[in-house]
This record gives C-alpha cells, structure tokens and sequence, in this order.
C-alpha cells in the first residue's frame, strides 16, 4: 500500500421489490469477492487509490462490471438493485442484460 489515505467504495442496497428481500448479494472487487450486502445494509471497503473493477451478484446472476479510478481519501458510492419489474422475466432468462444493476450513486 502507498502512502497516500485509502479510498473506499460504498454500495448501498435499494431494495424496491418484494422479489429481492430475501436475496444476499456478493460483491467483487477486481475479480475478488469483498464481502456481502444482505437486506437493508450497505457494504463499505478500504482500496489502494487507482483503477478498479466492481460488480455485484446473487448466484449465478450479477450486474455489469463497473471501472473507476478511485481517489485518494474520497468515498465513490454506488447503489445496487434487482432490474425494473418489466424487464426481470427476460433477463432471467438470459435476454437483454443483466437482471442486477450496480450504479454509481446519485447524490
């Protein structure tokens, strides 16, 4: 590790559907599992400053992957859910994307 301060990534659970409460959702951080986001938590993690690829899953469904160059001493934050209730069924099936979604945060 560097001498710089850490950066930290931040994924906030949104969850608007009945059909996700149940779920636990695994986060990866550059290919490496970092941990767990069960309901109605957030997932909070330390990384060297610099380039780094994240993305969410719930077995064998997940979101895209997302790139970012992450800041010294400053916190990226992301929000995951399960896709639009119109769009589920298709996915789920393979069709269109995937069936969860990773987003930077809007503040």
């Amino acid at each position: 590790m560097t001498d710089l301060a850490p950066a930290i990534i931040r994924i906030d659970r949104s969850t608007p559907y009945r059909r996700d409460l149940r779920v636990t959702y695994t986060v990866f951080i550059d290919g490496d599992l970092a941990g767990t986001i069960p309901r109605g938590q957030s997932f909070e993690s330390v990384v060297e400053p610099g380039p780094h690829k994240l993305y969410v899953s719930v077995g064998r469904f997940r979101s895209d992957e997302l790139s970012g160059d992450f800041v010294a001493g400053e916190i990226a934050r992301f929000t995951c859910s399960p896709c639009r209730a119109l769009v589920a069924m298709p996915r789920l099936m393979g069709i269109g994307g995937p069936y969860y979604q990773l987003d930077p945060a809007l503040d």
